[in-house]
């Protein structure tokens, strides 16, 4: 049944292992295409002030968005998706769209693992009807961790657009610094790996979790997935998990379509 939808604004969490730097776009700057490998783009540009590079990654899916959204916004999953990520827990939920997040990052010796706690900003395209997390650092209240580097900045984007034939195309933006003494030229190393191992990881838990449901409503639109039928509210859960044996359980759900 179609909804009539609502921009929402809110948030999930999200994040990478280092900080974002304080310097702002530059359209001086392309984008510079660095790997085109198994249907995942990642590109990197300067960005004036930072010696970090900025990245974005893009690729298809052949999932709804409603499936997508869904396997994203489950915070506690992350290390299984996610390259690097150590934990990720949900801190606070402030409203139906909006909460913030505990994200920790493994990283490779002699670097300290760091973390954080970010506010993601949910939103919706109405044009595009793109669903859109906007990730920002919100470490208030928070204890630091021994062992662990605080992340105080960060500039984060995901975006999540459902295609006409019942595909999703996925979006990853970022810009970051070091967190703590990490080389830039260190962090640029890993401007092309993190997003790409990310984006492989995320493919393959979809596959796995959802397969059998793939391209099964090529009609779903963004209104039918956020469930806004003139309420904000978040993306409903189409059923729960359970954990046995170290794998996912499946549970019947109701599409309610």
């Amino acid at each position: 049944m179609t909804r009539i939808f609502k921009i929402i604004s809110g948030a999930a969490g999200f994040f990478i292992f280092v900080t974002s730097a304080c310097a702002s776009p530059d359209a001086a700057n392309p984008w510079v295409l660095k790997r085109d490998l198994e249907g995942i783009k990642v590109y990197s540009r300067k960005r004036t002030g930072s010696p970090i590079l900025e990245f974005r990654s893009e690729m298809t899916v052949h999932y709804p968005i409603e499936k997508v959204v869904e396997l994203f916004e489950q915070d506690h999953r992350m290390p299984e998706w996610f390259h690097r990520c150590g934990q990720a827990e949900l801190v606070e939920k402030i409203s139906p769209n909006e909460k913030r997040v505990y994200f920790m990052a493994d990283l490779v010796f002699p670097f300290l693992d760091r973390d954080g706690v970010y506010r993601s900003v949910k939103s919706l395209d109405p044009e595009k009807k793109a669903v859109i997390y906007t990730i920002f650092p919100d470490n208030r209240d928070y204890p630091k961790r021994r062992g662990r580097v605080r992340i105080q900045e960060l500039d984060t984007e995901w975006r999540f657009t459902p295609l006409e034939d019942g595909r999703t195309r996925v979006e990853y933006r970022q810009h970051s610094g070091a967190g703590g003494f990490v080389p830039p030229a260190l962090v640029n190393l890993f401007t092309v790996s993190i997003p790409f191992k990310t984006f492989r990881k995320f493919r393959a838990l979809l596959d796995f979790e959802f397969r059998d449901t793939s391209l099964q409503n090529p009609a779903i639109t963004a209104e039918d997935t956020l469930g806004l039928a003139g309420v904000s509210g978040a993306v409903p859960a189409r059923g729960d998990r359970s954990r046995a044996g170290g794998r996912a359980k499946r549970v019947p759900v109701t599409t309610g379509q």
